[in-house]
C-alpha cells in the first residue's frame, strides 16, 4: 500500500457552506462527509482500495459542521427560533453494520458557535468566537436531556488570547506576546470550561523551548486530539543577520500528550522548508491525530505554495520524525479538510469542476 492509499469521488457537492474542514469527520474505521443537500455520506474504510458505503439516515436539519471525538460524531445544525439542532452518531459495535441512524435533539440556545472541540466524557465544547465576550463556551454532554445550553465566559483569559483548541475538560488559549521585543508564544488552560466555574490557570510562555512565533493567529493551526493531545503547526522563525525576523519552515509541535498538565514546546519536527518568507504568511495547514503516536500533517508545498503537501509524523516519547511518504494535492491548504480514524488519515478536497468532483483521500501513515 502506498502512503496515498486511495481516493474516490463522493458524487455530490459539499455542505457546511462549502467548508471542507467543517464537513469532514472520522471515528474508528468510519469517515463521514456533509453534503450540499444537508445530508451525510458515510464510508467504512478497512481497505482504502475498496471503501464500503454506509447508508446514513439524514438528521432532521441541514448540517453546518461535523466534530469527532474518535468514538462519537457530533452533527451541528442551525440555531433557529432560539433552538439549536444537534444529532450524533456513536461508533457501531457491529463491524459489519450497513446503515446508521443518528440520534437527534433540539435544545434552547441563544448563543453562537464559531468552533466546536471534543471534551471529556464524550462531550463537546461549543465556543462563540467573540474576544469581547471572553469566548463564551457551552459544554454539551450526550445523550442530552437538558432543555437548555448556556455559554459561560472564559473567565481570566489574557487580553489578546483566543480559544483555539481543547484538551480533555479544558479549553486551550493562545496568543503571541510582542510586548518585550520578542514574539513569545503563550498558552493557557481554561479550567472548568463551559461551566459557571470557568477560570483561567495562567499563561505559560514557550519562548525558551519553541522560539519566537508568528503574531497573526491565521499563521497557526491547532488540533484537539480525542485523547487530550494538542498539535500545533506554525512557521519557524529566526532572526536574520540583516535584521528583522523571517520564516524558513513549517514546524509541527506536540505541546500536550494525552491531556498532560503542562505545555512543552520542545517536541518538534520541520514538516516543510522554504526560502525565507514573511513570518505571518499562512503556510501551516490542518492536521489530525490518527493515534497517540501518529499525526497526519499538511503544509504549503515548497515547489508551489498554491498546492498542499501531505505528510505523516510519528512521536516516540519526546522525539518527532517524519513517517512514510509524501503526497501533493493541487489545492491550497485553506481549501482542504483533514480528519483521522484509528488506522488512516483523510483529506477532503472540494470540487474543481462540474459535475462536482469532491474527493476523499486516504493516507496510510506507515506506508510509502
Amino acid at each position: 500500500m502506498a502512503f496515498h492509499a486511495g481516493a474516490w469521488t463522493i458524487g455530490q457537492s459539499l455542505g457546511c457552506s462549502g467548508s471542507a474542514q467543517r464537513c469532514l469527520a472520522a471515528m474508528g474505521d468510519y469517515v463521514f462527509v456533509g453534503t450540499s443537500d444537508g445530508g451525510l455520506l458515510g464510508f467504512r474504510v478497512t481497505n482504502p482500495l475498496a471503501p464500503e458505503a454506509i447508508a446514513v439516515e439524514n438528521p432532521p436539519f441541514a448540517i453546518t459542521a461535523l466534530v469527532s471525538n474518535q468514538s462519537r460524531i457530533l452533527l451541528i445544525g442551525p440555531v433557529l427560533g432560539g433552538k439549536l439542532s444537534i444529532a450524533w452518531l456513536d461508533l457501531p459495535s457491529d463491524p459489519l453494520i450497513k446503515s446508521l441512524k443518528p440520534a437527534a435533539a433540539a435544545v434552547n440556545f441563544t448563543g453562537g458557535i464559531g468552533a466546536a472541540y471534543p471534551a471529556a466524557q464524550d462531550g463537546f465544547f461549543l465556543v462563540k468566537s467573540s474576544a469581547s465576550e471572553f469566548y463564551p463556551t457551552a459544554l454539551l454532554t450526550l445523550p442530552t436531556s437538558a432543555a437548555s445550553l448556556t455559554q459561560y465566559p472564559s473567565t481570566g483569559i489574557a487580553s489578546g488570547a483566543a480559544a483555539v483548541a481543547s484538551s480533555g475538560a479544558r479549553l486551550v488559549t493562545y496568543r503571541t506576546d510582542a510586548q518585550r521585543s520578542t514574539l513569545s508564544p503563550n498558552f493557557s488552560f481554561e479550567n472548568g470550561a463551559g461551566t459557571m466555574n470557568a477560570q483561567n490557570g495562567g499563561e505559560r510562555s514557550l519562548l525558551g523551548e519553541a522560539g519566537e512565533a508568528p503574531s497573526d493567529l491565521a499563521a497557526h493551526t491547532f488540533t484537539s486530539g480525542y485523547d487530550g493531545t494538542l498539535l500545533w503547526s506554525t512557521n519557524r522563525l529566526r532572526r536574520a543577520e540583516a535584521g528583522g525576523v523571517v520564516s524558513d519552515a513549517v514546524v509541527l509541535r506536540w505541546p500536550l500528550i494525552n491531556g498532560t498538565s503542562d505545555f512543552n514546546g520542545a517536541r518538534a519536527v520541520a514538516v516543510e522548508s522554504y526560502s525565507d518568507f514573511g513570518i505571518d504568511e499562512h503556510r501551516a495547514g490542518p492536521s489530525a491525530l490518527i493515534d497517540p503516536q501518529t499525526a497526519l500533517v499538511t503544509a504549503a508545498d515548497p515547489a508551489n505554495v498554491g498546492q498542499t503537501s501531505v505528510r505523516a509524523v510519528s512521536r516516540s516519547a519526546d522525539t518527532l520524525r517524519q513517517l512514510g511518504g509524501r503526497h501533493v494535492l493541487p489545492l491550497q491548504i485553506g481549501q482542504i479538510g483533514v480528519s483521522a480514524g484509528r488506522r488512516y488519515g483523510y483529506v477532503l478536497t472540494p470540487a474543481t469542476s462540474t459535475p462536482p468532483d469532491v474527493m476523499l483521500h486516504v493516507y496510510a501513515p506507515s506506508c510509502g
